[in-house]
């Protein structure tokens, strides 16, 4: 038996936080049931870039999904939504707070009829509080959160995140966690809750090493002169010959005194740590791997067992040997014949492993199915269809 098998999820979310959620308990046996707008879909789907005639990356978050449409303006459409409610175990919405209260399919309406239901609502700011209105996409939400305001250099620029850091990491992971706590907590008790996530009070949290330094510093506080972003001789950055870029993390003091011996000084041993040396420290360790090319540097470090990695672009680590080792990504045939590209699953479970059995849903390929399932037969079907419900 799958993990997850017998936990039955309605998903009204699109783009990637909702998506990358569902896709994982997809992954782990929960029949995922995608709700969409009759005609369009989620807006993923039309997304670009394309692949198999919809978005890429709506082709990597939804396999494993059946897709229904369904317009909840409509009162058909509101009644069709309780039914499969009623018999749903969790529900996750990623629209702006109070939008799912409007049409009467909120948590405080839906927990009448099934008190078990887990219902989550992903969304930027969350439920409550003076932003929670507010129109907003991940690199605001990174600016918000304060941690945009972290990633800056020594000049003072802002450097943008290399990815939608708030969707996966503000949004996907909490909601994937907070679900999962619900769901263990219904075991115990036997009663559903409602789980308000918000994108920026994760992202927030992954503040934690920059709030004990400036709780520590306060005024003095300077965000491009932290441990993490690059203060610290022993803990940064240095370009190669070859043009190409080390990272170094020798901070435990068996490791510093293995680099300090590589690079032939051991006076820097006693003085890692002291701020008015890191300056000439830096310089003389960047001088240090100019002079050698980047994979004889590193190469050298890690047979001492120092800390130390390539700056790797995206091209490198696709089609490294540990990605394949890991099965982070894996190819399979698409819908038209074609190969295309998927995102294995991080988590690795000995006795339950994620299964990648079916590709993403047509939209509505699976209209008939579920609604034959909550009591509708085909002309019922066939009528709604013609109405525009479905």
């Amino acid at each position: 038996m799958k993990i997850l098998e017998g936990i039955t999820i309605l998903d009204l979310t699109g783009l990637v936080p909702g998506p990358f959620t569902s896709m994982l308990f997809a992954d782990y046996g929960a029949e995922v049931i995608k709700i969409e707008r009759p005609g369009l879909g989620e807006t993923g789907r039309h997304l670009e870039p394309l692949v198999d005639g919809s978005g890429r990356m709506f082709e990597m978050l939804n396999r494993n999904k059946k897709s229904i449409t369904l317009n909840l303006k409509s009162s058909e459409g509101k009644e069709i939504f309780r039914k499969l409610a009623q018999q749903a175990d969790v529900i996750i919405e990623g629209f702006r707070p109070g939008v799912m209260d409007r049409l009467g399919l909120g948590y405080e309406d839906i927990s009448v009829i099934n008190e078990r239901v887990i219902y989550c609502s992903l969304s930027g700011f969350g439920q409550t509080g003076s932003l929670k209105n507010l129109a907003a996409h991940d690199i605001n939400y990174a600016s918000y959160s304060g941690f945009l305001g972290t990633n800056v250099t020594a000049d003072g620029t802002i450097s943008m995140p290399g990815s939608l850091l708030g969707d996966i990491a503000g949004g996907y992971m909490p909601a994937t966690i907070g679900i999962l706590l619900a769901i263990l907590g219904r075991e115990r008790t036997g009663i559903g809750q409602y789980v308000d996530i918000s994108i920026v009070d994760g992202l927030f949290s992954l503040l934690l090493p920059t709030l004990a330094e400036f709780l520590d510093q306060e005024k003095n506080f300077n965000p491009s002169k932290t441990w993490f972003t690059g203060a610290w001789a022993c803990y940064n950055v240095y370009q190669s010959k070859d043009g190409k870029y080390i990272t170094i993390g020798p901070l435990e003091e068996k490791f510093w005194h293995s680099f300090c011996q590589l690079i032939e000084r051991p006076d820097f041993i006693d003085i890692q740590f002291e701020p008015e040396k890191q300056e000439d420290m830096r310089s003389e360790i960047a001088a240090y791997f100019k002079q050698k090319n980047r994979d004889v540097a590193i190469d050298e470090m890690i047979q001492m067992d120092i800390p130390a990695a390539p700056v790797q672009t995206i091209d490198d680590v696709i089609n490294s040997e540990w990605v394949k080792e890991r099965n982070l990504l894996f190819e399979r045939e698409g819908k038209d014949g074609g190969r295309i590209i998927e995102l294995g699953s991080p988590f690795k479970l000995s006795n339950s492993p994620a299964e990648y059995k079916t590709l993403p849903p047509e939209l509505g390929q699976h209209n008939d199915e579920i609604l034959s399932r909550i009591g509708f037969v085909s002309s019922d079907i066939s009528e709604l269809r013609e109405q525009g419900v479905i």
